[in-house]
């Protein structure tokens, strides 16, 4: 039984069409996926900070700049800071910058024995043995 070229051309309109209807789906779930994943970053760079600091990043963020923990959140050091308090993670930016125990609890009128305490769950936390290691991994995470 032959098929006229006329029925052989719509028959191919329809699976055209089909085509270009499941490639329009898949280039929309495409773009879903990309969404959820820019969200996951952004919440994984977010997550351990202060509400302020949250606001400042999303802000330089807005305006085109890329905070180092977005750039590499993948990277372990952000991932093992990512289990840390809001309070430790002030005292590692405090030891990244170079403060003495005194001047951090200074700093944040914390008893001296209070920010050795902090420094302790940090160091077992992220599975170190020195506050420099500590330092190391808070500049590399961009964390200061």
């Amino acid at each position: 039984m032959a098929v006229s070229q006329e029925a052989a051309g719509s028959a191919f309109s329809g699976t055209d069409a089909a085509i270009s209807g499941t490639l329009g789906r898949l280039l929309d779930l495409e773009q879903h996926i990309e969404v959820l994943g820019e969200a996951s970053s952004l919440a994984t760079t977010l997550r351990g900070m202060t509400i302020a600091e949250a606001i400042d990043t999303l802000r330089r963020m807005t305006a085109g700049d890329t905070p180092a923990p977005l750039k590499s959140a993948s990277s372990p050091a952000v991932r093992a800071f990512s289990t840390l308090s809001d309070r430790e993670l002030e005292v590692v930016r405090l030891v990244a910058e170079g403060l003495s125990n005194k001047e951090i609890s200074s700093r944040l009128k914390l008893s001296d024995k209070t920010v050795k305490n902090h420094i302790s769950h940090v160091l077992a936390k992220m599975n170190l043995t020195a506050r420099t290691q500590v330092a190391v991994h808070a500049i590399r995470a961009g964390l200061v």
